[in-house]
């Protein structure tokens, strides 16, 4: 049923339902403030604060903004970052596996790794019915792992010496500097769930070392490294990486491809062990060739900021070394 009203009893109804909702709002609104104000936000009945004044939904709110970021990204939003290296933890390396590692040092820490790398292969000989047995040495295997700026930023640099003996011959061989290595290691995700702890690796290698060894040119590439942390004792790696190579028989430029994928296992508390395959694809070479490569090792954390490791391998492809073997230490400081 339809009911008229004169313009003058509509405007008192109005007032008056205005002036009711208008004290209802206010009286709502003071509810809302004061009432959580003592109660939920941590004031006992004497007014003293409990639990440092701080309701627990606040703080999960507010601790994003307050917690440094130990990664540059996460897959979703939430109250705490992952990622980084936890100095409560023993320290992940790089070596002594080709995979690298996905997760930064930390800001403010600095960590050293380097080890001994011997190397035997079965080179070409004078005629095609016989080989050389070339025997190779690659040492200090320095590299620096600077924590800076952020949790999730990490400058490395990278030295190394070569030194090739053919087996039969009686000249000291080649030995010398190799180029220097730098590089930017960016953790970019966490590990969540399915979705996998992520870096990001722009690198360079300068050309510094000697004659020998050096490329001659700069030669940048990048490297994506991801990992899976399946349980407490296994996890799961990879990398995939393009750099720019130069041919070692025309000496030009080409795309070097390299992946790799990595299972690593905690034995007990002081033994951990990997098991790795990895590729080098040469792509526009003029004489390189695809090689495959097997290696395994044991990682044995002395404390949680010192490691020792072993290592050996073996190529797939002919053109590649057919045995090699070594050991290292890393030290985080």
């Amino acid at each position: 049923m339809l009911v008229s009203l004169s313009a003058g009893s509509a405007a008192r109804i109005s007032s008056t339902f205005c002036s009711r909702w208008f004290i209802s709002a206010v009286s709502l609104l003071l509810l809302a403030v004061v009432i959580p104000s003592r109660i939920s936000l941590g004031q006992s009945e004497s007014g003293s604060l409990v639990d440092g004044g701080q309701d627990p939904r606040l703080q999960s709110l507010s601790e994003p903004a307050n917690l440094p970021r130990k990664t540059l990204f996460q897959w979703s939003y939430g109250t705490s970052f992952g990622g980084g290296a936890p100095l409560d933890e023993p320290l992940v390396s790089d070596r002594p596996n080709f995979t690298q590692s996905s997760t930064t040092v930390g800001r403010g820490v600095s960590q050293f790794e380097m080890g001994y790398t011997y190397i035997q292969d079965d080179k070409p000989g004078v005629d095609a019915d016989h080989e050389t047995a070339v025997t190779s040495h690659r040492y200090p295997e320095l590299l620096a792992r600077l924590g800076l700026f952020a949790d999730w930023f990490e400058l490395e640099l990278g030295c190394n010496y070569a030194h090739d003996l053919p087996g039969e011959s009686v000249l000291p061989g080649l030995h010398g500097g190799q180029d220097i290595y730098v590089a930017a290691a960016i953790a970019v995700t966490p590990h969540e769930g399915i979705l996998p702890e992520m870096a990001l690796i722009p690198q360079v290698f300068l050309p510094t070392g000697a004659e020998e060894f050096t490329a001659d040119e700069f030669l940048p590439g990048l490297n994506w490294v991801y990992s899976w942390e399946v349980t407490d004792r296994v996890s799961l790696g990879g990398s995939s990486q393009a750099n720019r190579a130069v041919d070692s028989d025309t000496s030009e430029a080409y795309t070097l491809l390299a992946q790799s994928f990595c299972v690593q296992v905690e034995l007990t508390e002081h033994l951990g062990s990997f098991y790795e395959w990895y590729v080098f694809v040469p792509d526009g070479a003029d004489s390189e060739q695809t090689k495959h490569f097997l290696d395994s090792g044991f990682t044995i954390p002395v404390t949680l900021n010192l490691q020792f490791d072993v290592r050996a391998g073996f190529s797939l492809s002919d053109s590649g070394d057919d045995f090699y073997t070594g050991a290292g230490l890393s030290v985080r400081l």
